[in-house]
C-alpha cells in the first residue's frame, strides 16, 4: 500500500498486528498460521488483491517452522508487555472485589492483556522459541483471578 494511503496503511498494519502477523521486512508479514479469511472479507477491508500480495510457504530443507519463527521472534517487545502486565498482576496483591479500585484495575488487567496476546504468539510448543515467556504469565494470571474468585463480596 503506497505510503501516501497512510489510513490504508494504517489499518492494514493493525489488521497485521491484531491477527498476530510479525514484520520481518518493511513491507513484509509473516504468520505461522493459515490466514484463512474469506476473500470477501479483504475486499471490504480494500486490502485484496491489487494492494496484498500472499504467499503460501512450505519448509525447505533444514529451515523449519521453528527455525524460521526463531528468526523473526523480536522478543524486546514481549519481554515490555510481559514485564507492564506482570508488574500490573503484582499491584492486586492487597487489592479485593470490594475495593473502589477494583473495576478500574480490572480494565487495566484487560487492556495490557490484550496487548500482549497482541504482541506475543499464542505458539504450539514445537514452534516456542527459547525465551518464550506467555506460558508463565499465562499462569499468573490464572493464580491472580483464582484469588479473585475465592473471595466474598461485602455490602
Amino acid at each position: 500500500i503506497p505510503r501516501k494511503d497512510s489510513t490504508l496503511r494504517t489499518k492494514l498494519i493493525r489488521w497485521l498486528r491484531s491477527n498476530q502477523f510479525r514484520k520481518l521486512q518493511d513491507s513484509l508479514w509473516v504468520s505461522p498460521w493459515p490466514i484463512g479469511k474469506d476473500k470477501k472479507d479483504w475486499v471490504q477491508k480494500k486490502f485484496f488483491p491489487r494492494n496484498v500480495l500472499i504467499l503460501k510457504t512450505t519448509e525447505i530443507a533444514s529451515a523449519s517452522n521453528h527455525d524460521v519463527v526463531n528468526a523473526i521472534w523480536d522478543d524486546e517487545d514481549q519481554i515490555v508487555a510481559h514485564e507492564e502486565y506482570r508488574r500490573h498482576l503484582k499491584s492486586a496483591k492487597n487489592l479485593s472485589i470490594n475495593t473502589e479500585n477494583f473495576n478500574d484495575w480490572v480494565i487495566q488487567e484487560s487492556l495490557l492483556w490484550k496487548n500482549l496476546i497482541i504482541t506475543d504468539w499464542v505458539l504450539p510448543v514445537e514452534l516456542q522459541p527459547k525465551k518464550y515467556f506467555l506460558k508463565k504469565t499465562a499462569a499468573l494470571r490464572a493464580k491472580q483471578m483464582d484469588n479473585f474468585t475465592n473471595q466474598k463480596q461485602t455490602k
